[in-house]
């Protein structure tokens, strides 16, 4: 059992799955996904859809699990589902069902980075004054609990700005590589 983040909404993190996915779909070997939520659940059934995947409905976990406060709307992996296989012969899987999806992502990753693009430049062009409010303002006031843990434990020795200027760049990079990738597409 594992959570893969493939239904997290947050392209640059389920990305890099895709192509295991494809392959662990290949096997055809019993596959237990677990997620946060029902909005991650919608996502991943999604994401597993386009894979023409075989899987069952998503069901409470009945696992421990822990309540995260920066997770308003999510009970960590409170919801599972079984996945064995899918429809696609392993050549249509890898040719043309993984980069459909992957463009998909990339396109997503795209339009989320333009919608939060004012954000970024205002951290970017005033880190001190700045990048605490334009990280809240991206994420409605919630922090991922990397950047949590970082503004907790002052990890930089900068009240956590190091970490938001950083985030902030892999995001603004992983969208460049996006759209050059979609350019060239």
């Amino acid at each position: 059992a594992f959570n893969t983040g493939i239904g997290a909404c947050v392209p640059h993190h389920m990305r890099p799955w895709l192509p295991t996915m494809a392959s662990l779909l290949e096997l055809r070997r019993p596959l237990l996904l677990t997620c946060f939520g029902p909005h991650e659940a919608r996502m991943e059934d999604a994401v597993l859809r386009a894979f023409r995947a075989d899987f069952t409905k998503h069901a409470p976990t009945g696992f421990g699990h822990v309540i995260e406060a920066d997770k308003p709307l999510s009970v960590c992996n409170a919801l599972f589902s079984w996945v064995c296989g899918g429809s696609c012969a392993s050549s249509e899987l890898k040719q043309r069902v993984l980069p459909y999806v992957d463009a998909q992502l990339r396109g997503a990753e795209l339009l989320i980075f333009l919608k939060e693009a004012p954000s970024h430049v205002t951290i970017l062009s005033d880190p001190e004054g700045c990048a605490h409010a334009g990280w809240a303002e991206m994420y409605d006031g919630r922090f991922v609990p990397c950047l949590k843990q970082a503004l907790e434990e002052d990890d930089d020795g900068c009240r956590g700005v190091q970490t938001i200027v950083r985030c902030s760049m892999a995001t603004l990079a992983s969208a460049c590589r996006s759209s050059r990738r979609l350019a060239t597409a």
